[in-house]
């Protein structure tokens, strides 16, 4: 009873509107942008530095024989 309560009070705090003396300066977006530029660039970066590493570790998963070992390409 007491959690509905708290629930119930907490839902209406959020949801009916108040007034808010605060503005989102034009550098704040600005600086958004490029915080999120420089997030897919330096993933795409570390995607293309370790390209090798991955596909060798995701390959590694598909490359087994029936025996559960994985197949080399040994000649003798």
């Amino acid at each position: 009873m007491f959690v509905n309560l708290i629930f119930i009070v907490s839902f209406f705090a959020l949801v009916l509107p108040h007034n808010v003396y605060a503005y989102l300066d034009p550098g704040s977006g600005s600086l958004l942008i490029q915080v999120l530029i420089g997030a897919v660039l330096g993933s795409l970066y570390f995607i293309k530095t370790y390209w090798t590493k991955l596909t060798e570790f995701v390959t590694s998963f598909f490359k087994r024989d029936t025996d559960g070992k994985k197949k080399t390409n040994k000649s003798k």
